[in-house]
């Protein structure tokens, strides 16, 4: 009978241990498929962000004259409960900011030789003449906090003037009347000769 008790001790240990590696790959295996379904979730809120700042940033893009300003918000706001976008379920936890500013660049070293008429006005045609916009999008998961942003620089006038020749549109006018000029000129000749 002491054998026996011996066999049920050691079978009743083996069994003990068997249950506690069973119940660690257990354990494991629920942390990993815990982890899976975060980064997927993460990954969707990623994929997210990127189409609102689209949608944000896109109207501001071709927009002729954009102002300076900082606009913040929540995209539950913006785009409303009942929008009808696929998956824009749980907006309450997304904020966005766009900001949109000048961006000067460095104006290059200007020939001494220059009319001073013209280096001024080149000095002044490179002044505000780009802006810098930035959206952020900010939301929250598993609390932690998460940001996606994308920036731009957008020409603001996007017509340069020359000093001496004028805006573009007055160069076309000037180059209409020159060639209605020249069509006058060759009808008159024409009439000469008759």
């Amino acid at each position: 009978m002491n054998r026996r008790s011996a066999q049920q001790g050691y079978l009743l240990i083996e069994a003990i241990v068997a249950m506690a590696v069973l119940s660690a790959g257990v354990v494991a295996i629920n942390e990993s498929l815990h982890r899976a379904v975060l980064l997927r979730a993460i990954s969707d809120d990623n994929t997210r962000a990127a189409f609102f700042l689209s949608d944000i940033m896109g109207p501001l893009e071709v927009q002729y004259n954009v102002p300076e300003m900082t606009v913040e918000g929540s995209l539950a706001e913006k785009y409303g409960s009942k929008s009808t976008r696929a998956g824009t379920g749980g907006l309450e936890r997304f904020r966005y900011r766009v900001q949109v500013e000048n961006f000067d660049l460095p104006m290059p070293a200007l020939p001494p030789d220059l009319p001073p008429e013209m280096f001024m006005a080149l000095e002044e045609a490179g002044k505000n003449q780009l802006r810098k916009i930035k959206a952020t999008i900010m939301w929250t998961r598993a609390s932690q906090k998460f940001e996606c942003t994308a920036q731009t620089v957008v020409l603001q006038q996007p017509e340069w003037t020359d000093p001496q020749l004028g805006t573009a549109k007055d160069t076309a006018k000037d180059q209409k009347a020159q060639d209605e000029k020249t069509v006058k000129t060759k009808q008159n000749s024409k009439l000469k000769k008759q």
